[in-house]
């Protein structure tokens, strides 16, 4: 399958591309999940993954979040490690972002270091520390669409 994306890229792009190519993650798209991944953009320089966090019903104004500075992704099956650059729209612990409410709705990115070309499943560790964090096992992103569904698509502001 990891051949499928690699011929899409360069027929699409061309073989030298350097165009960042987004997938995006046809299952979970209903708004149930409280984490999801939404999608997963793909470059030579980085590896962007892009979050969808729905605040818990369990808070009276919905908890608050944040990210693990020690957060990484792992190439399935290795023991590579590609560590946290950068967090986009979530603070990195121990700072906070609060909901005023319940289930309200914050989408995050992650950037990381570029996975090999060839990678298609990566876990996602927020931590190996016991508690209440982040661990995505085993997502294959090989058969994700490349067209985003309209759920993720931005509301218009006009």
């Amino acid at each position: 399958m990891e051949n499928i994306i690699q011929e899409f890229i360069e027929k699409t792009f061309g073989k030298n591309s350097t165009v960042p190519f987004r997938l995006y993650n046809p299952n979970l798209l209903g708004l149930t999940e409280q984490v999801r991944i939404k999608s997963i953009e793909k470059a030579n320089q980085y590896t962007l993954i892009e979050f969808q966090f729905r605040a818990s019903v369990f808070h009276a104004k919905g908890g608050c979040i944040n990210i693990h500075p020690g957060s990484f992704i792992q190439p399935v099956h290795t023991k590579a490690r590609m560590k946290l650059m950068k967090a986009f729209g979530i603070p990195l612990a121990p700072h906070n972002l609060y909901f005023p409410q319940t289930c309200r709705y914050q989408t995050f990115s992650l950037l990381f270091p570029a996975l090999p070309k060839k990678v298609t499943c990566i876990n996602f560790i927020e931590s190996n520390l016991p508690g209440d964090y982040m661990r995505f096992q085993e997502v294959d992103f090989s058969q994700w669409c490349t067209i985003p569904h309209a759920i993720d698509l931005p509301i218009s502001t006009n």
